[in-house]
């Protein structure tokens, strides 16, 4: 899932000054790791500042499940150096002001060990730093600006940024024979971001770039804008990482006639698009994450902890059915049991739960895809906090409509 339907712009940047001269600093040379009033082993929690209302809900909810069945896991296993995680959820609504006001709460809350969120680049842009006076440790699991991360100590990020999903796309573009690439899609940081980042790949791999035909996030139409990219003549064009947005470009596009590729990242993944562009989705492509959960594939040849992962979260929460698609989605994000597993291993690596501890054990940390929730090989290091770091860890996979079922297809992926 890749960004928000609403602008945080001015109004976050200038709340979250505000909050930033207002926050609790632990100092310089200063690390405090949670605690509680009642003792060493006392609960230890996670922080999610995530929308549990309006359209978008649904995620807040998926990403809490994915959270507390993982932390269910370590809690039977003893938990985090003999204190057991708890789950506390703040509801940003989608929502810039209750996003930082959020932000501040969980940053200068001592019991809270780890925040996830607020997704979306401009939510996070707009709180990260909260985050780094306060000394919290947190993972982000929908945030998509490649340069979000840039000189923060205390973020991690367990999605892909718009950089390897860009190279990864544009190289399989390549690889199809493409040689234009456009883009509809909102002319926002996160837009500016993968526009640069589109570009500087199809420079690479051969793929002209034609540009972005920007749209606004309450269009109910983006016909006028494909239109444009069909006139440059585009073989393909990238759309929204917005489920929504996407949807609309989707069904415009055939409204219009539009014969090429549209593309995107794994904002695509899940029913929310199906529900929304219908026919329109059939042959959507997608740069992801493994989602073999929506493919034909068997459940026995699914990565170890990635099943294990869905299957605890369907034991806990169930599965919903888009009511136009059918197609089934467990409610949760394997993404997510990512932050609450390598803040565990961490927490154990350190020997603490103090913050600058806990980031240094994060970054000695290297597992292979069986045994990460999202099944993605990973390796960290001091420079480098992203789980994602090469295209070559990435699948890209097309939405195809057969014998009345929806499925994602695998075209490729990391090398076995």
């Amino acid at each position: 899932m890749g960004k928000t339907v609403v602008a945080a712009g001015a109004v976050a940047i200038t709340l979250v000054a505000t909050a930033c001269s207002n926050s609790t600093n632990a100092g310089a040379g200063s690390s405090p790791g949670p605690s509680s009033g009642s003792g060493s082993n006392a609960s230890i929690k996670i922080g999610v500042n995530e929308p549990f209302s309006g359209p978008f809900g649904f995620y807040g909810e998926f990403v809490a499940n994915s959270l507390q069945a993982e932390a269910d896991q370590v809690n039977s296993s003893g938990g985090i150096l003999g204190r057991k995680i708890s789950i506390v959820r703040r509801d940003n609504a989608l929502d810039p002001q209750k996003a930082v006001q959020a932000s501040q709460e969980l940053a200068n809350d001592p019991s809270v060990g780890l925040v996830e969120g607020p997704s979306f680049t401009s939510f996070f842009d707009a709180t990260k730093q909260i985050y780094e006076q306060a000394h919290k440790v947190n993972c982000q699991v929908a945030v998509d600006g490649t340069d979000s991360l840039k000189g923060l100590k205390y973020a991690f990020r367990a999605n892909q940024n718009a950089q390897i999903t860009s190279q990864n796309l544009v190289k399989w573009l390549a690889s199809q024979g493409v040689k234009s690439l456009g883009a509809v899609y909102q002319n926002d940081g996160e837009g500016q971001s993968f526009n640069a980042e589109l570009a500087a790949a199809g420079k690479a791999d051969g793929v002209a770039w034609l540009g972005n035909a920007a749209i606004s996030p309450s269009a109910t139409s983006h016909g006028t804008q494909v239109q444009a990219m069909m006139a440059k003549g585009a073989q393909a064009i990238f759309i929204s990482n917005n489920s929504t947005e996407a949807a609309v470009t989707a069904a415009s596009a055939a409204q219009v006639g539009y014969k090429g590729k549209l593309v995107s990242g794994n904002g695509l993944e899940g029913y929310t698009f199906l529900e929304g562009a219908g026919d329109a989705a059939n042959g959507a492509v997608l740069s992801a994450n493994y989602l073999g959960y929506f493919t034909q594939q068997s459940r026995d040849q699914w990565p170890a902890a990635y099943r294990a992962h869905v299957e605890q979260v369907e034991k806990q929460y169930g599965a919903t059915t888009g009511p136009k698609s059918g197609v089934k989605s467990f409610k949760g994000t394997g993404t997510a049991a990512d932050c609450v597993f390598l803040w565990s291993e961490a927490a154990k690596k350190a020997g603490s739960v103090d913050a600058a501890k806990v980031v240094s054990g994060w970054e000695g940390l290297s597992f292979p895809a069986s045994k990460m929730p999202s099944a993605v090989s990973v390796s960290f290091g001091p420079d480098d906090h992203e789980e994602w770091s090469s295209p070559n860890q990435m699948y890209v996979y097309s939405w195809q409509h057969e014998g009345g079922k929806w499925f994602l297809k695998q075209l490729s992926g990391p090398a076995s």
